[in-house]
């Protein structure tokens, strides 16, 4: 049986790893703002986790090809699985090392995981949120620009005390008072 189809995912892995590494020397996130906000670095262990998943089943695969199976399709599925973990593992990558929110006095500056910027002064906020089942704060503007600010409990603490000086809606100061409260931020 030929083995073309597992070599390839290895290949391919390899490609999607090496543009991930560039994306992330690249538009890596500067902190030159008073605050960045940013994922955990378990978020990185769990993404460089899915990585090596991703090259670890093509060679278990090469190794014994009985694993998953014997049939045609097997070599098939291995692939796909690895491509599979390969894609979570570098977008988890990049939305751990670009991905995240820049605080100034005037505004707030949110990178995507691909680099693309996205910016809302905080005196054009008209809406602050905070869905129930997430731990992330989505502020609207009056344009309709939304940035969605999440990170490390730390981080979403001092998001919360900033915000709230700068915030200039009711609802919105309120909220941001009452998330750095839960937090422990405010005792």
């Amino acid at each position: 049986m030929s083995n073309w189809m597992l070599f390839l995912s290895l290949a391919a892995g390899a490609v999607l790893l090496a543009a991930a590494v560039g994306v992330i020397v690249k538009k890596h996130c500067r902190d030159t703002g008073l605050l960045c906000v940013r994922e955990t670095w378990v978020t990185a262990l769990l993404g460089a986790m899915l990585i090596a998943l991703g090259f670890a089943f093509p060679v278990m695969k090469l190794m014994d090809n009985t694993l998953a199976g014997t049939g045609s399709q097997s070599q098939w599925i291995v692939a796909a699985f690895s491509l599979l973990c390969h894609l979570m593992g570098d977008f988890t990558l990049l939305f751990t090392f670009v991905k995240c929110t820049v605080l100034f006095d005037d505004r707030m500056v949110a990178y995507s995981p691909f680099g693309n910027q996205a910016t809302i002064s905080w005196e054009n906020i008209v809406e602050v949120r905070r869905p129930v089942t997430g731990s992330a704060f989505i502020l609207t503007d009056s344009k309709g620009t939304t940035i969605r600010v999440g990170g490390d409990s730390k981080a979403s603490r001092e998001f919360a005390q900033f915000a709230q000086s700068k915030v200039k809606s009711v609802s919105g100061a309120a909220l941001l008072h009452q998330v750095e409260r839960r937090l422990g931020g405010g005792r």
